[in-house]
């Protein structure tokens, strides 16, 4: 497949295209099909399209969202993005981390062992569907914004059946940005003397100071 081909399999609501400057080999973006804003939230359309994708593929991918301007979102138009789960890998790290924590199914929850807020909810082990990904989108949502305002940056992680958000204050961190994949634990070094910087300080420290501590919310 060529970059920034269009395929039409997402119905009249969206498109599912390459990225046209794809780092990652397969790093697909779905695009509402009329012009929406990103940082809006998301829809069951949207869900759908997601799932439409997804259940056409054999290999897991992680399904990210950022919303807002301190998300690290690069493009105005409402879009999702899609990148294949590297293969020596089951589940993002921090997604795993955040699953240890043993989140109720269905049930809106925080884990206290990630050092930086969070808000998520793992579906349990049935298949999702859009309605019931919309819902806990919606839950997870609602205690965000109750925290941190109607107008928060935030990003968002889909794998399978476990979805979390992760508000943000910061996009960048010493020059180097940081979206929804910094929180699946897994950065883009564009150098040696950043993955240096990155090793030395630690993924956890740096997603702590672009997003806010997890102990503000054990004080609220």
């Amino acid at each position: 497949m060529a970059c920034n081909s269009k395929y039409d399999i997402l119905g009249s609501s969206h498109n599912l295209l390459l990225n046209k400057y794809c780092v990652v080999p397969y790093h697909l973006l779905i695009t509402t099909a009329s012009y929406e804003q990103q940082g809006e939230p998301l829809t069951e359309k949207d869900f759908s399209a997601v799932l439409d994708t997804t259940n056409n593929m054999s290999r897991q991918h992680i399904v990210f969202y950022n919303s807002g301007e301190e998300s690290g979102a690069s493009q105005p138009h409402k879009h999702l993005q899609l990148l294949p789960m590297p293969e020596h890998l089951d589940i993002p790290p921090l997604l795993g981390r955040w699953l240890d924590d043993n989140p109720l199914p269905g049930t809106m929850h925080t884990a206290k062992s990630l050092p930086f807020a969070n808000f998520g909810v793992w579906l349990g082990t049935g298949p999702p569907t859009p309605s019931t990904l919309l819902a806990a989108y919606c839950s997870a949502l609602k205690a965000l914004t109750d925290r941190y305002g109607q107008n928060a940056s935030y990003n968002m992680i889909l794998v399978a059946n476990t979805l979390v958000l992760f508000p943000r204050h910061h996009s960048r961190w010493h020059g180097i940005g940081v979206n929804s994949l910094g929180y699946s634990g897994l950065f883009l070094c564009k150098s040696n003397e950043e993955m240096a910087l990155i090793e030395n300080v630690g993924v956890l420290s740096i997603l702590t100071s672009v997003g806010f501590p997890v102990t503000l919310l054990q004080k609220s």
